[in-house]
């Protein structure tokens, strides 16, 4: 606990600052949002928006699965996802949720591959904060 706190202590706060409070009105807003929509299905990106999508997937009760971003780290390799998830069912609306949008990088790489393997499948895209985009 030593280690988190000291980590906590070195962000500037000047720059970024996230309390628990606009983190939760932010999650009360997106369940609202997302209540909406039939036979949802959300997706987390994995690492950062697993706890969200777990928050979400709690407050809708539905299901839930988790695509991994593999970047190797080289100018000259397209990023890939590994996804495998024998849950998702004809129907469903998959929702892929990430906890922050920058470059968008992370998102094209998602869409691209659930673009061919669900095709059959309305797919929408969330972000808790970030940059505005398109």
């Amino acid at each position: 606990m030593v280690e988190v706190e000291r980590i906590l202590m070195e962000i500037n706060r000047d720059i970024y600052s996230y309390s628990f409070d606009e983190y939760e009105r932010d999650v009360k807003s997106l369940g609202k949002t997302l209540s909406t929509i039939k036979n949802i299905h959300l997706i987390a990106v994995y690492r950062g928006s697993i706890p969200l999508v777990v928050h979400l997937s709690n407050i809708l009760s539905c299901y839930m699965s988790i695509i991994r971003i593999h970047d190797e780290s080289n100018k000259n390799v397209t990023p890939f996802c590994s996804f495998s998830s024998k849950d998702i069912r004809q129907g469903e609306h998959l929702v892929v949720v990430d906890d922050v949008y920058d470059t968008g990088r992370t998102m094209q790489s998602i869409q691209r591959m659930l673009e061919v393997e669900y095709e059959n499948h309305t797919i929408s895209y969330y972000s808790l904060f970030g940059r505005k985009n398109d």
